[in-house]
């Protein structure tokens, strides 16, 4: 895994230090968003509305509960983009070791 990581840390060409910050803190709350997404849309499958659903209502629901997750993402509400990033904004300042060992 530390290689994986390793690997996504260094394919910017970009050296600048606060544009990789940047485009953590945006890859961050995108995560934060698509899951708040995911867990709304799980929620919703296990309620029993008692009508059947049809194509209209389930995509109107999916876009409503992909803008809340955004609204959520951005107002750092929950708090998980913000702890994903303090830990992988560690690996931008100190970047992994190198390793020999590529069986990862």
């Amino acid at each position: 895994m530390e290689t994986r990581i390793k690997q996504v840390l260094h394919t910017d060409s970009s050296g600048d230090l606060e544009v990789q910050k940047k485009r953590l803190k945006d890859s961050c709350r995108q995560f934060e968003s698509v899951m708040v997404s995911y867990m709304m849309k799980t929620m919703r499958n296990g309620v029993s509305w008692g009508e059947e659903h049809d194509s209209a209502k389930e995509m109107y629901d999916d876009m409503l509960s992909e803008q809340v997750s955004k609204e959520i993402s951005g107002s750092s509400t929950l708090g998980i983009g913000n702890m994903l990033y303090s830990k992988l904004e560690q690996l931008l300042k100190n970047p992994l070791k190198k390793t020999t060992d590529s069986t990862d």
